[in-house]
């Protein structure tokens, strides 16, 4: 049994995600997490770690349950709904076509919903993630890139894989105070975005002067914040 009876509870997160210049709220981001003896655990990365690779579609089916579930109550207000799907059971051909089938049944509760993928996956399969991709965007569903850092692995994935946004690490934006790196790193990804159509999101900004130097340095919206600084 995953984490055995150390688990004090199980929790599904909503991070919201606001627009950079007015602070209204546009989205908001699953994550189901642990609360195991006062630390914080990634609950899906855990259980990732109890199934083989073949059965990883298991989880994030689940995940992208609890996901549509939050979307269509939300349906109304229209706000995208995000969800971290892990690239190592799409690039299977049967689970990727068995995830496709399984979005399409959900029908109109798909443009409320977003698929997020981490850069330092997405990047190790551009070629096989580019069909999939533009399946699910048919569909209705938006593709994110997820912790984007690698400028250069970025312009590469954009050749092969349709995305309709790129969330730039959290790393990089703690930086931007202090590390000239990250603040031309920070610049060029939200260049890259925005000259292929895309918006640039900003992670973990968790305060007003975070928020102020990602939306100065070009970044559409913010995820991290739950109250919007006055």
């Amino acid at each position: 049994m995953l984490m055995g009876a150390r688990i004090s509870s199980l929790e599904l997160r909503l991070e919201p995600l606001r627009d950079a210049s007015s602070g209204e709220i546009i989205g908001r981001e699953t994550r189901w997490e642990l609360f195991d003896g006062g630390q914080t655990l990634d609950a899906e990365d855990l259980l990732r770690e109890e199934y083989a690779p073949e059965e990883y579609g298991l989880v994030d089916r689940w995940a992208l349950r609890s996901a549509l579930a939050i979307a269509s109550e939300f349906s109304h207000e229209r706000p995208t709904t995000s969800v971290h799907v892990d690239v190592r059971s799409i690039v299977d051909t049967d689970q990727a076509r068995e995830l496709y089938q399984w979005l399409r049944d959900y029908g109109s509760q798909l443009p409320h919903l977003a698929l997020e993928i981490d850069e330092r996956f997405i990047t190790q399969h551009a070629d096989t993630l580019g069909g999939f991709a533009r399946a699910v965007r048919r569909l209705g569903l938006c593709v994110v890139v997820d912790n984007a850092r690698n400028v250069t692995e970025i312009e590469a994935v954009l050749r092969h894989v349709h995305c309709d946004a790129i969330k730039i690490d959290g790393a990089l934006i703690a930086g931007l105070a202090r590390d000239m790196s990250a603040r031309c790193a920070t610049a060029r990804l939200v260049q890259i975005a925005h000259a292929h159509g895309m918006y640039a999101i900003a992670l973990g900004v968790h305060d007003p002067q975070t928020w102020e130097r990602a939306r100065d340095i070009g970044c559409d919206r913010v995820q991290g914040m739950s109250t919007f600084p006055t």
